[in-house]
């Protein structure tokens, strides 16, 4: 592997993550030009394209996989950790000042951190080839989900911008936790779940009268995912 250039080691999937990764530095852009609403729907077009780049992963060749692993691993710190933590500062700023927007500084940092450090140790089990049919802790792309569809929400329902950043501090313990969440692969759960996400998207950057029903379906389906480590049975959701 190390003898190979770069781009030999560039597959199809990696591909795709790297336009993940435009799209998360995009979303930094849009959240520092004030455009939040479009910021945190690049993110979620960020979680479908993880989902994507996963299924292709695992039809290629395995001699280049931990370059793969290693660069979405960097896709998803910048899209699930640090541009989620940038649009929360930036729209919990506008309801905040003195002590309390040093507080809502520090629960940012301490979200980005805390998904940082949960990607670092997924990659220190990948190196260890210890594997699980699923994950240790939340994985930051629910986290992700999670924030920008709760932001996108705040513009129909402002009350709850005063959950967001008790949310995060939720994600962020739930995220380093060692509970076990599974990885949703059956078609039955994948499938409906990314045309509600794509029709999400579609409805937020359209302005259609569905934005807030889709949000609010997203929310409960993730919120389950949130409490699934508790569920007896969780076939439903695995392969």
């Amino acid at each position: 592997m190390n003898d190979k250039g770069i781009f030999m080691l560039t597959r199809i999937s990696d591909t795709i993550t790297v336009f993940s990764i435009c799209l998360g530095f995009s979303s930094l852009i849009f959240t520092f030009e004030g455009m939040l609403k479009i910021s945190a729907s690049l993110i979620l077009l960020c979680a479908l394209l993880d989902g994507v780049d996963g299924v292709i992963a695992r039809l290629e060749d395995r001699c280049t996989r931990e370059f793969g692993v290693m660069l979405d691993s960097l896709s998803d710190a910048l899209a699930f950790c640090v541009s989620p933590a940038f649009f929360s500062y930036s729209i919990l700023s506008n309801f905040s000042s003195g002590h309390f927007l040093n507080l809502i500084l520090i629960i940012c940092a301490v979200y980005v951190a805390f998904g940082m450090m949960r990607l670092a140790r997924f990659n220190v089990r990948y190196v260890e080839k210890r594997k699980r049919n699923g994950f240790e802790g939340l994985p930051t792309t629910a986290s992700g989900i999670i924030l920008s569809t709760l932001l996108i929400l705040e513009f129909y329902e402002n009350s709850l911008i005063y959950l967001h950043p008790i949310i995060m501090l939720i994600l962020s313990i739930l995220m380093i936790g060692n509970s076990y969440y599974p990885k949703p692969r059956k078609k039955e759960v994948v499938i409906p779940f990314s045309i509600l996400s794509i029709s999400f998207i579609i409805s937020v950057l359209l302005s259609l009268h569905i934005t807030v029903i889709t949000g609010l379906l997203i929310m409960v389906a993730m919120g389950v995912y949130v409490l699934s480590p508790l569920i007896p049975y969780r076939e439903w959701i695995e392969r």
